[in-house]
């Protein structure tokens, strides 16, 4: 839903046929009042609004951290853009589209922009087949660097998820086969742990490419090693004292942001989840932070983005009695949050009113008894 450039502070929205991109707004204040959201000197404003040819569903898009590529995928498709005028700064962007240099290209359903060695853009691919192809980006044209098909990644359905951090990149299907590919040597460096018992909604890579954080439909969350295939100490630790309050939660996790190697940022539905490895994993009797300042639903504009810093809400205690999670209640629908820079970061949300209004006034509307 969200997709975020972080060295260009501009963020990509995908929607059901179109793609819009928007940069941040700005503040001047660094500090505020705990759980308030801190005064724009400079509201969002969107750059862009892309539509699929033929009013097509997008299955998957991404943008590039620099904010200078942009991608997406219909069920018979796919497009790549260069994105002009980002790093001037300027208000409106133009599109330059670039070409496929082969025609038998897979239809990816998931995508990702990186880096190679030598700083160049590299476009990662998970296709439908299950295969994991990479692709050089040029100013005009689109180039298969290399390959590797379903059989030698070891998967046996479609792509489910993938993350790329750096040079290392980690992939699942829809069977639950998970593997971590080293883009450098173009090879599988091992295959992770399967777990059967519920689907893989949630994972990513840690900013240090050594570990991956896996989580799962019935709210377990495993870190491995991406080497040794090996469960971490913490994942172990964490998993031998699950808190009663994470394994309550009614909804799945959908999205994780590294803040830093240790500082972990999970979301689901309705809570924003903060994992600090640093801090002591607790007995599950033991009290848990958890914040719910939801008082007035009609009291900011719309809320849909919230570009804040953490630390006027999140400042944990150094002391050892800190339990490693903590939880945030402060959003209705949260569909997105992303680590910007420092101690910044991105949510989005969408607010009950936003969707109440796309329904048909029956459902609207609340009515008791027959009329």
């Amino acid at each position: 839903v969200i997709e975020l450039a972080r060295h260009a502070g501009i963020f990509l929205l995908k929607y059901s046929t179109y793609l819009e991109v928007w940069r941040l707004g700005e503040t001047e204040q660094e500090t505020g009042m705990l759980d308030c959201n801190l005064f724009l000197s400079k509201e969002p404003v969107r750059l862009l609004q892309l539509h699929s040819k033929d009013g097509e569903q997008i299955t998957c898009s991404t943008i590039s951290e620099d904010g200078c590529w942009i991608a997406y995928t219909t069920q018979t498709t796919s497009r790549v853009f260069r994105l002009n005028g980002v790093a001037e700064g300027e208000d409106k962007l133009s599109l330059s589209k670039i070409k496929f240099a082969e025609k038998d290209f897979e239809i990816p359903l998931q995508m990702a922009f990186t880096k190679d060695g030598d700083g160049n853009t590299c476009l990662v691919v998970g296709s439908v087949e299950g295969s994991l192809q990479v692709f050089s980006v040029s100013q005009t044209t689109l180039y298969r660097c290399w390959s590797l098909l379903s059989d030698e990644l070891h998967l046996s359905s479609p792509v489910h998820l993938l993350s790329v951090t750096g040079r290392m990149a980690v992939i699942s299907d829809l069977s639950g086969n998970i593997v971590a590919i080293d883009l450098d040597r173009e090879a599988v460096i091992s295959k992770l742990p399967i777990f059967k018992e519920a689907c893989l909604t949630a994972m990513a890579v840690s900013p240090d490419e050594k570990t991956c954080l896996l989580v799962y439909s019935n709210q377990k969350l495993v870190e491995v090693d991406i080497k040794t295939s090996k469960f971490t100490q913490f994942s172990n630790g964490f998993n031998q004292k699950l808190h009663r309050d994470w394994t309550s939660r009614r909804l799945p996790v959908t999205g994780i942001s590294y803040m830093s190697a240790d500082l972990i940022l999970l979301h689901d539905d309705e809570y924003l989840i903060v994992v600090d490895k640093e801090k002591e994993i607790q007995e599950p009797e033991t009290k848990l932070h958890i914040t719910d300042p939801i008082f007035n639903p009609d009291e900011s504009q719309d809320s849909s983005i919230i570009s804040s810093s953490p630390c006027s809400s999140y400042k944990p205690d150094s002391s050892s009695n800190v339990n490693c999670l903590r939880m945030n209640k402060k959003f209705y629908h949260l569909l997105g949050v992303r680590h910007l820079k420092d101690n910044s970061i991105v949510c989005l949300e969408m607010k009950p009113s936003t969707i109440e209004e796309k329904l048909p006034p029956s459902l609207r509307v609340k009515k008791f008894g027959a009329q």
